[in-house]
This record gives structure tokens, sequence and C-alpha cells, in this order.
């Protein structure tokens, strides 16, 4: 099994059952940015890819599309940022970063 968690399991996950429950949790970034509003949800497990993803979601008045991502990729034990659909305030995304690792833990 991986060694990732998330931070919110009081100990190393035993099964791949165990590893993506850890991961169930909601996000808490929840915000309102000018005029729009920015969201997280579950971290996404992909253990055929080998990365678990916390998605930022923006609404604004036309609609909602994903904003960011942060994603843990097993394989080089390392967080990357994405950014999509046009720019993100910066305060914004340090939230999401922070979230994100503190959601996806790497031992």
């Amino acid at each position: 099994i991986r060694q990732k968690y998330c931070s919110n399991y009081p100990a190393m996950p035993q099964t791949p059952d165990e590893l993506e429950s850890t991961c169930c949790r909601g996000g808490s970034l929840n915000r309102q940015h000018g005029t729009d509003r920015f969201w997280t949800e579950h971290p996404a497990v992909d253990r055929e890819a080998g990365s678990t993803t916390v998605r930022l979601h923006r609404e604004t008045e036309i609609g909602v599309t994903v904003a960011a991502e942060v994603r843990f990729w097993d394989a080089a034990g390392q967080y990357f940022l994405e950014t999509l659909n046009g720019n993100v305030p910066l305060e914004i995304i340090e939230e999401l970063i922070i979230e994100a690792k503190d959601l996806i833990r790497y031992k």
C-alpha cells in the first residue's frame, strides 16, 4: 500500500479501502472573493493513475468551473499545482495549497 494518507485519519491505513476512506473529508475552503465564490470538495483518489487531487471550484454569474487543482503524484512523491479557466487570486491559491497538504500527506 502507498504511504500516502490524509491527516484526518489517526493511523496509517492498512488496506486500499481504508486508504480511500481517509480521503473523504470535504474541503474547508469556501470563500467569496469579489464577485466569485471559491470552494473545495473531497479529495479525489485515482488508484490507477497513482494520484490524489484537491479541486478548487469557482462560481461566477456565468456558472461553475474548476479553477485549479493540487495533485499529489505517488511516483514523484510531490504536489503539483495546475490553474484552469483563468486567473485565480494568490490568496486563494495559498489557501488551496495549505488545505491540499493538510488533506493529503505523504511519508
